[in-house]
């Protein structure tokens, strides 16, 4: 608190001049904020905002230099602002890597001889940093291996394989000599699948002498890749066997001379091919029970539970060995052999010589599986090694300490640890029932999970025979109960895990309990707004009075007096474990803004989502600020059973600025809000008590100011000297008792000045204060609509609306609202001395605008909300549902939107879908997007009316599907149908945590490379799933991602497989179909959209002035356009070129596009001397003006699935060339262009033969195509 405080107090000493910059700097103007906080330093050095805001200025600037010098100042000025220090860490590393970059340039100067020296200077660990920087080295050093070794080592980090090969290959060819270049080459090359070039280079790097710390290693590389098979190779098993051998006799620690080739196996987690190279070692070896126990534990590990199961007994039935029986009993209580799962635990437990805990656990837990509930609540109790009560209260003393605490209780249940000592004391006395009690206060009121709590309630239980109970308490002592069988380190170093973790596991291991109501509002601000105004309504009425109420406060001071005393009152912390277990547990759940990422409503639970006002200032999609702000609070919506508006414009702003528009299958109740309740129904007496905590006097009016806060997304900006110097005229006001409100920070820091007015103490509610307030002055707050009802005088003081509006943004223009308007502080003077001198006390429904924003608002909502959420009694309220009978839901996910065909598709594909048969949703990533500008200006392209669902959070895993993950992403494929079923079961969990209930009937993978959204899609059984096929995937497996792997199991899960064309559709059955199990009758095609007029209008834009230069010269120009990959070969493209301009010197070639190859490309234009043929164009917003003045568009693809650019060249009506192959063959043959062979000399022909005359233009009708494309997507999906 003291921090915030000295927040508003440098804010209230700011210059003028910086409130100044502040307007530019919202703007993100961040030249024109420097000129202002520039001078705002100048006329006072020493204050920490202008300096820390100008040097922010710099760093968004990317000038470090200045960023970290004004951060530094500012720092130094305000050490109480931590925040202020990560910007000042950010700047320093951005210098550092200033200063290493201009290191790597002098030390390559100097020839660095190894990767290693290389990358102790550079010491990045930003890999895509560190690789620019390595290609700006590769500009001055083209010739240095050390670069481009030090280059491929960066890209394999980021799983750039194919670049990698090239850049390998760029090494190795000017340094032949190196065994590590060649062994790196190689596991790169085993990576992408081809093993016979990663034999070779593996032969290689051995014939070099390589160090001996990786012998071991190349030797089984060599053995692998020649065992098994990958795309490119012949077995050679007697060479494998050879290498094998080798691999064991250079291990020197891996014990491979005992248990053979397999422990390099289970070195890389390859758990199969480890399982099958033990079982060769079998009688080769006298240490047999271990290779046994080696066997299970590969089979454990690849959850096959039989075959480890019977090799686990091998093992033991030759050597008895603890650790390998408590193994035995995991893989048994894994196939629900409860029965000899207790016998094994039990035994592994009692022989082990050291303590085991856990190991009881587990014994107890089988027990308890099989309804042994006395054994197992006694088997638990071993969790500690004695039992009984430690405690240093005396026998005599126990009574006394009892009746203090029961005493304490009467007026504060809030303390757990008073009602454990309270537990303990009855314990003492075994006064059983009252310590079972007092134990179970405890436990609900503990943020924290104690294990030893949980042990002493579980304990008293089994005193009273209460064998059921006590092993779910006893089972409670950890947080993850089920049985796993992995390391749970994680959840000790990674906090953000282990949180989403245990929340995962409460929400599958316990029940929900009834009648309990949990409330959160603000993310545990206090209590306040439309859940305490609900949470009142229930704890007054007596049908009510056994519910357990459960309300997240943060900070418990925050707690009101007047419920500390209740037994069923709780009070928990955000975050905390116990706010975890009530998530998971409670049966009604209420709040007023948002749950975590992780929530998932349960079935059995009711969700109301209430939001917390009528919205004045943008919200949702609307909202200016961070991309996509909202998203948590849609996915709470979707999670929600009942969602809460006060009136017809705030429905329209939830259901289409959040996202939700035709998808949401909640119930939207249009009721008004509860909290107003409290403002029109509060009792008498409570009215006067309210009126004398304000210091009102009996002849004075009550004038409340409650402005809104001012900034962005939490960081609170403000006029600090202009609002005291308001309220210091307000205070002067005659026979008005002036009440202030606003942010937090305003009022501690108000609440140290004497300005003659009332600043409202936290713990008052704002509505409360209305009830009682005679004169309500405010801007742009909701508290003006929740004021409306009362029919008293109104007035919002605007001073700034015309900033507010460009900045905030607002929904109404100040005529579209009730009350008086000020602009200025004479006139809110003047307007509130005229309200108060002719006692105007009251203004008419028509002119409060009742009937337009609260018109339900009687001061019975909460009752109506209640009798709605707790008994389906909809009686008087009105309820929306705006999903259509007669429309498909659709739900896409389109991809990162980066500068490809793929993203000019699917826009296409929206863009063209008819919306009265069809609800569209896009589901994005926003992180992918929002962090490159051309990302979000291809995003911009999309239609504003469809519904955008941004994802936000990490995956709710527990450790097992950690594990389960890890090895899918690891080897792209899982060997174990149980495996298999733990993946689709989280990726369902996955479409449930992110969709909830939202309607969608058909799931389209567009982009078709994500796995992620794959596994999610194809998850849901009830629902048809599609992933799009925009290539020849094969070849895309094959040369670049294999990860691509795992994309066609998913593909096996899928309803449909759609390609983009027939052809690419017929390639892509042949070659994926029986090789990867997915059933012919799965694939399909649907030709992508265009927008021909669209495209057009683009076209018909002029060209840059920079552009204008190609085309004022002589010689035809020839333009293509894609992403700098190796799929699109320019570099084939670049070679016929420079033949072409043999004979025809004046010809140019324009390549718009960029990526990974763009160095490569680069450098392969100035060896070839084509400057000032050949130009690099880089990404283009509007590339249509370059297509249409061009001569001829030209495509050099190796494989395609169907080309835009080719539809795009069509219908700019462009001669087109392209090589012929599938994609480009599916979009010219029989509509326009020339094929040509896929080389270097069928380009160059088809050139030639344009440059010569000999192609005629040939034209197809756009819109027949469109028709059958959309036409054939509808019936596809």
């Amino acid at each position: 608190m003291k921090k915030k405080f000295y927040k508003a107090i440098y804010l209230f000493n700011a210059p003028i001049i910086y409130w100044r910059g502040l307007k530019y700097y919202q703007k993100k103007e961040w030249k024109k904020a420097e000129k202002y906080f520039q001078l705002a330093v100048t006329r006072k050095p020493d204050h920490a905002y202008s300096n820390f805001k100008l040097g922010m200025c710099f760093f968004k600037q990317k000038m470090w230099d200045q960023a970290y010098n004004y951060i530094s100042i500012a720092v130094n000025l305000a050490p109480e602002m931590p925040l202020w220090k990560v910007q000042l860490r950010q700047s320093a590393a951005q210098l550092q890597v200033k200063k290493r970059r201009k290191s790597v340039k002098r030390n390559s100067e100097n020839q660095i001889s190894t990767p290693e020296e290389l990358k102790k200077v550079t010491g990045i660990s930003a890999n895509e940093v560190a690789e620019q920087i390595l290609i700006e080295l590769l500009e001055k050093e083209p010739e240095n291996p050390t670069i481009y070794a030090e280059l491929a080592l960066i890209q394999s980090k980021q799983a750039k394989l194919w670049q990698a090969v090239d850049s390998w290959t760029e090494a190795i060819n000017r340094k032949s000599d190196n065994a590590m270049y060649f062994y790196q080459y190689g596991i790169v090359l085993e990576k992408l699948g081809h093993y016979a070039r990663a034999s070779e280079a593996y032969k290689t790097s051995l014939n070099l002498n390589p160090p001996n710390k990786i012998l071991a290693d190349l030797f089984f590389r060599l053995g692998f890749v020649n065992k098994h098979q990958g795309h490119d190779n012949i077995l050679n098993i007697e060479l494998a066997d050879e290498a094998y051998t080798k691999a064991i006799q250079a291990d020197k620690k891996l014990k491979s001379k005992d248990f053979g080739i397999g422990v390099f196996y289970e070195e890389r987690r390859d758990w199969q091919q480890a399982a099958i190279a033990y079982e060769n070692q079998i009688g080769k070896t006298i240490k047999e029970a271990e290779l046994f126990y080696r066997i299970g534990f590969a089979y454990d590990r690849n959850y096959e539970w039989e075959l480890a199961e019977i090799n686990y007994q091998k093992a033991l039935s030759i050597t008895e060995r603890p650790e390998w029986r408590f193994r035995l009993g995991l893989v048994l209580e894994k196939q629900k052999k409860f029965i000899q799962a207790t016998k094994n635990y039990e035994k592994a437990a009692i022989e082990r010589k050291q303590y085991t805990p856990y190991w009881f656990y587990r014994c107890a837990y089988t027990l308890e599986q099989q309804g042994l509930y006395e054994r197992a609540s006694k088997m638990y109790l071993k969790l500690r090694k004695d039992p009984s009560l430690i405690t240093k209260a005396s026998h005599s003393s126990v009574n006394d300490l009892i009746l203090a605490l029961n005493i304490k209780h009467n007026y504060d249940t809030t303390s757990a640890h008073s009602w454990f000592e309270l537990g303990s004391s009855y314990e003492l006395i075994q006064n059983w029932e009252k310590s079972e009690y007092a134990y179970s206060q405890a436990i609900a009121r503990s943020n924290e999970l104690v294990s030893l709590w949980y042990y002493r309630l579980g304990f008293v239980q089994i005193a009273q025979g209460k064998y059921l109970q006590a092993c779910e308490s006893l089972r409670s002592y950890r947080v993850m109960q089920r049985p796993h069988g992995v390391n749970e380190d994680i959840l000790s170093k990674d906090i953000s895990y282990a949180e989403v973790a245990t929340y995962n596991e409460y929400y599958n291991i316990l029940n929900i309990k009834e009648q309990t109501v949990l409330y959160e509002s603000f993310s545990g601000q206090g209590m306040s707004c439309n859940p305490l105004a609900l949470f009142l309504y229930l704890f007054n009425h007596n049908e009510y009075k056994n519910w357990t109420h459960i309300w997240v406060i943060n900070d418990t001071s925050n707690i009101p007096e007047e419920y500390r005393k209740y037994d069923n009152v709780i009070f928990i912390r955000r975050g905390s474990d116990s706010y975890l277990r009530y998530l998971a547990t409670t049966k009604i759940l209420i709040n007023n803004s948002n749950f975590p990422p992780y929530f998932i409503r349960k079935p059995e639970q009711k969700f109301l989502s209430t939001w917390h006002g009528t919205p004045f200032k943008t919200l949702g999609r609307d909202m200016e600020g961070r991309f996509f702000e909202h998203k948590n609070l849609t996915r709470n919506i979707f999670q929600s059973t009942h969602l809460l508006s006060p009136n017809a414009h705030t429905s329209k702003i939830l259901y289409e600025r959040h996202d939700i528009k035709e998808i949401y299958t909640g119930r939207l109740i249009e009721s008004g809000y509860p909290r107003i309740d409290m403002t029109l129904s509060l009792a008498k007496e409570e009215k006067i008590e309210l009126r004398e905590k304000l210091g009102v006097l009996n002849n004075e009016k009550l004038v409340f100011y409650a402005p809104t806060w001012r900034g962005i997304h939490g960081d609170i900006e403000f006029d600090y000297e202009k609002l005291q110097s308001d309220l210091n005229k307000l205070s002067k006001l005659e026979g008005a008792k002036v009440v202030f409100r606003g942010h937090s920070l305003l009022q501690e820091a108000l609440s140290k000045i004497n300005l003659g007015i009332t600043v409202v103490p936290d713990e008052l509610d704002t509505n409360k204060i209305l009830s009682v307030t005679d004169i309500l002055i405010t801007d742009y707050s909701s508290v003006l609509f929740d004021y409306l009802p009362t029919l008293k005088p109104l007035v919002l003081y605007m001073y700034d609306i015309k900033e507010y509006t460009e900045e905030r943004g607002l929904y109404f223009s100040e005529n579209e609202l009730p009350g008086e308007k000020c602009y200025n502080i004479n006139e809110l003077v003047k307007t509130l001395t005229y309200l108060l001198e002719n006692n105007i006390t009251s203004v008419s429904f028509e002119d409060s605008k009742v009937a337009q924003f609260a018109p339900h608002d009687d001061g019975n909502v909460s009752e109506k909300v209640i009798n709605a959420l707790f008994l389906d009694d909809y009686t008087d309220l009105k309820v929306i549902n705006d999903i259509p009978e007669n429309k498909k839901s659709l739900l896409i996910y389109g991809g990162p939107f980066m500068g490809n065909g793929i993203t000019t598709s699917v826009i296409n594909l929206i863009s063209n879908i008819d919306r009265s048969k069809y609800t569209v949703t896009l589901v994005i990533d926003p992180g992918s997007i929002e962090k490159e500008a051309g990302r979000l200006r291809q995003f911009e392209k999309l239609p504003k009316d469809i519904n955008v669902v941004a994802r936000v959070g990490r995956m709710n895993m527990d450790l097992e599907e950690r594990y389960i993950h890890g090895l899918n992403n690891q080897h792209y494929e899982l060997q174990s149908s149980v495996a298999r079923g733990i993946l689709q079961d989280s990726w369902e969990k996955e479409y449930q945590r992110i969709f909830g209930n939202a309607k969608f009937d058909s799931l389209i993978q567009f982009e078709g490379y994500n796995r992620f959204w794959s596994g999610v899609f194809t998850s849901i059984q009830n629902k048809k799933s599609s992933i799009y096929m925009h290539n020849s995937m094969e070849e895309e497996y094959r040369l670049k991602y294999p990860y691509l792997k795992s994309m066609f199991y998913y593909c096996s899960l899928a309803n449909k497989v759609i390609s983009v064309s027939e052809l690419t559709m017929e390639l892509n059955k042949d070659k994926l179909a029986d090789k990867f199990g997915i059933l012919s009758s799965k694939f399909d095609y649907s030709d992508n959209l265009q927008q021909p007029e669209k495209i057009r209008k683009l076209a018909d834009e002029p060209l840059l002035l920079d552009d204008e230069i190609y085309f004022k010269t002589p010689g035809k120009v020839f333009l293509t356009i894609g992403r700098l990959s190796i799929e699109k070969d320019h570099a084939k493209l670049i070679n016929s070129f420079a033949k072409l301009i043999k004979y025809y010197p004046d010809s140019k070639l324009l390549i718009i596009g960029d990526g990974s190859l763009k160095y490569a490309l680069t450098q392969q234009i100035k060896e070839l001397k084509l400057d000032n043929n050949v130009y690099l164009l880089g990404l283009r917003t509007n590339p249509f003006p370059l297509l249409k003045n061009a001569d001829c568009f030209i495509l050099p693809s190796n494989h395609e699935g169907q080309p835009m650019t080719l539809f795009e060249a069509m219908i700019l009506g462009k001669m087109i060339i392209a090589t012929d192959i599938v994609g480009s063959r599916s979009a010219l043959e029989g509509r326009s262009g020339y094929l040509v062979e896929n080389s270097v000399d069928g380009l160059l022909k088809g050139m030639s033969d344009f440059l010569e005359g000999k192609l005629s233009l040939i034209t197809f009708d756009i819109n027949e195509y469109q028709e059958q494309a959309i036409n054939r997507f509808y019936n596809v999906i």
